[in-house]
């Protein structure tokens, strides 16, 4: 079934204020999802913290993306409502042009622990929330393409399911797999909870090329065509 959304320009109160934006934001849905080739995918649906003129943008708990600071409480104070900028009720309603998001998007108050945010504010992962099963990427294919997928491989031998726990932590973002025996470091460069993925990057101890690895919260394979097929 469709999801229907609400008429944003005919029932949406204008913001007249910086108070009113202040706190923490929960994006809860995004009417449109624009998605350009090479942009990467961890953009979408966007967590905000909102104190004064400034705007820290997360995937909370487990990734923290840019801090904006912009002159919002001048331009209320020039431009008393602000088109991009509405409330359903209680929801924040943001328009965002943003090429690779174009849209609005739908924020509830919600209330980030304090410990969580300081950790990624200084290491921009939080493993913690990453602990748990994970599945080895072993196919890929081009999507919508129509052709059949190809196998990854990779230059040694990679652990097929990996449960990850406070005893695999090194560090901030490096964590240790057991790759033929011996505790290997990797360093995760991207990771999603919403599209539930890590992305791995080997942390120099492999001398040569070595692809980056990827493992999933769910099996993945593909069928002939290409298509995704999820084992959860």
């Amino acid at each position: 079934m469709a999801q229907v959304y609400p008429n944003v320009e005919k029932r949406g109160v204008p913001i007249t204020s910086l108070d009113q934006l202040q706190g923490d934001w929960k994006c809860v849905m995004a009417d449109r999802h624009i998605m350009q080739e090479g942009v990467t995918s961890d953009v979408h649906l966007n967590n905000v913290r909102i104190k004064g003129d400034s705007t820290w943008y997360f995937e909370y708990p487990c990734k923290f993306y840019r801090l904006e600071v912009s002159n919002m409480d001048s331009v209320f104070k020039t431009n008393p409502t602000l088109d991009h900028l509405k409330f359903l009720h209680d929801t924040l309603v943001i328009w965002s042009d943003e090429s690779e998001m174009e849209g609005y998007r739908f924020y509830v108050r919600d209330t980030f622990d304090q410990k969580i945010v300081n950790t990624l504010l200084r290491d921009t992962v939080y493993l913690p929330s990453l602990f748990g099963k994970w599945y080895l990427q072993t196919q890929d294919c081009m999507d919508y393409s129509g052709n059949p997928p190809w196998r990854v491989t990779y230059p040694v031998y990679m652990p097929p399911v990996y449960k990850l726990d406070k005893a695999d932590v090194v560090n901030k973002n490096t964590i240790l797999l057991n790759i033929n025996g011996t505790l290997r470091k990797f360093k995760v460069v991207r990771c999603s909870i919403d599209e539930g993925y890590i992305e791995l990057k080997q942390d120099g101890w492999y001398k040569n090329l070595f692809r980056i690895v990827t493992y999933y919260d769910w099996y993945r394979t593909h069928d002939e065509c290409g298509n995704d097929i999820i084992y959860r």
